[in-house]
């Protein structure tokens, strides 16, 4: 246990390991850090990032892929649920209402519309938000519309038109903290306090229910998070399915001496990360 433990590290970001790649092209600008579940159930988190140097689909499939080289390439976003088009509708406010991003989501007669990276099938949820305007073509592919800070749309379009367009990179994996013993959680809190960080803060550990809404899992390990300590802490609430990824943070109100409990979160929000 000592001996694990003593290779906990504290990250701080969006539910993430380490810092954003920033891209020596200065016309990239990073938007935020989401976490999801990928292919194959597992747990991913991606950096997006956008730039308003518009151009074809095409070319900026390609400027994706080799700007981001170095870390695996990047592709245009591709939406696994509505939560991550909340997230990125979000960070995009900044940039005003009306603007169209390219994303990698097409259309095919016989497949309906899929996401053209990873040829996937778009979730039924994802494709509500597709406003049709005319019959859709093969040659069109969608794009994303910033509406307003609480609405948006995607649609077809040419894919002969120039447009700004999202990346997404996928952060390369590491091992997030698991919780499954009280002797555990005790002995986490304990190099926090010893480390002398903050114990008003939130931590990110590897529990998630993105697989199955309310079972929680601990990714990379597939075990069930049988105990939210401390035990009878309330938690998880779930709060109506939008909490979805388990962090240790401090007891609200706080009390005489620092309490912390186990806690299911929004899994965009910015906090630390535990690795171990």
């Amino acid at each position: 246990m000592a001996s694990k433990l003593g290779l906990l590290m504290v990250l701080w970001g969006v539910a993430q390991l380490e810092s954003a790649v920033i891209p020596k092209e200065t016309y990239y600008t990073f938007l935020g850090t989401y976490g999801r579940l990928g292919k194959g159930g597992k747990y991913d988190e991606v950096d997006y990032y956008v730039t308003f140097n518009s151009k074809v689909p095409i070319d900026a499939e390609r400027d994706c892929e080799a700007v981001f080289a170095a870390h695996g390439g990047g592709s245009l976003v591709e939406f696994g649920d509505v939560a991550e088009m909340d997230a990125v509708n979000r960070w995009l406010d900044q940039y005003g209402a009306g603007l169209l991003y390219w994303t990698g989501g097409v259309y095919d007669a016989i497949d309906g519309y899929y996401w053209k990276e990873s040829n996937e099938i778009m979730t039924a949820p994802v494709i509500q938000h597709i406003l049709v305007t005319s019959p859709p073509r093969k040659v069109d592919q969608l794009v994303f519309s910033h509406d307003s800070s609480r609405r948006y749309h995607m649609e077809l379009r040419p894919n002969s038109n120039a447009e700004a367009y999202i990346c997404e990179v996928k952060r390369p994996e590491k091992a997030k903290s698991t919780v499954e013993t009280q002797e555990k959680y005790d002995c986490i809190l304990e190099r926090i306090r010893l480390a002398g960080l903050p114990d008003d803060t939130n931590y990110w550990t590897a529990g998630n229910d993105l697989g199955h809404e309310g079972d929680f899992l601990w990714d990379g390990v597939g075990t069930r998070v049988a105990q939210f300590y401390p035990a009878g802490n309330g938690q998880p609430d779930n709060m109506g399915g939008h909490e979805n990824c388990v962090s240790v943070r401090k007891v609200f109100p706080g009390a005489v001496q620092s309490a912390h409990c186990m806690n299911d979160e929004v899994c965009d929000l910015k906090f630390a990360t535990l690795c171990e």
